[in-house]
């Protein structure tokens, strides 16, 4: 004879007992989860913001690359006369003109300098009495602020410097790119008189 032994069910106060103490969140547990959530979208908002900072940045950067680019082109294509007359640098064919990218930048200024080369010994990048420098202020008006002594046609070769300074608008910090061309009297294969 197989006598089987059943247990009995559980009461009604120990099934209760057990899942609570399983399935039920302490106020701590929630606290830490909130916590934890507070964290991570804490951390998705700065890293957005820093990626839009950066994507503002690389923009500033193309709209100064661009402009300098358009301004060393049409220094190019001046004859060297014209590029020793601070009246044509200062006038609409060069820094007169202002370029459409230039909008979106604040306090955005750029600077032509020209200058006999190999430059004068010592040259720091302050004004001797034949270079020319022409600057186009933020506001659009063309100063001349060195106007040479009339030696520069003469010389066999020319250095001019382009700098465009401006503030960054993610951040307020002034910002500065440069560049410097070579330029001979006698152009490429002499087609520059």
């Amino acid at each position: 004879m197989n006598i089987a032994f059943s247990k009995s069910p559980p009461s009604t106060s120990s099934r209760f007992r057990n899942r609570s103490m399983q399935s039920g969140a302490t106020l701590v547990e929630a606290l830490i989860a909130s916590v934890i959530v507070v964290l991570f979208l804490a951390e998705m908002y700065y890293a957005n913001s820093r990626g839009l900072a950066m994507l503002k940045f690389s923009r500033e950067n193309t709209v100064v690359s661009n402009t300098i680019q358009t301004r060393v082109e049409q220094i190019r294509n001046s004859t060297y006369t014209q590029i020793t007359d601070p009246a044509y640098i200062s006038g609409t064919n060069s820094l007169g003109a202002a370029i459409p990218s230039q909008i979106p930048l604040r306090q955005f200024t750029e600077t032509i300098d020209v200058n006999s080369y190999p430059l004068p010994s010592g040259y720091p990048g302050a004004l001797d009495a034949s270079t020319i420098e022409v600057k186009r202020n933020s506001d659009g008006t063309v100063t001349v602020t060195g106007s040479g002594n009339g030696t520069l046609s003469s010389q066999t070769a020319l250095q001019i410097d382009f700098k465009s300074t401006w503030t960054a608008d993610s951040n307020g910090v002034p910002r500065q790119r440069q560049c410097s061309i070579i330029v001979s009297s006698q152009g490429i294969a002499g087609q520059n008189q």
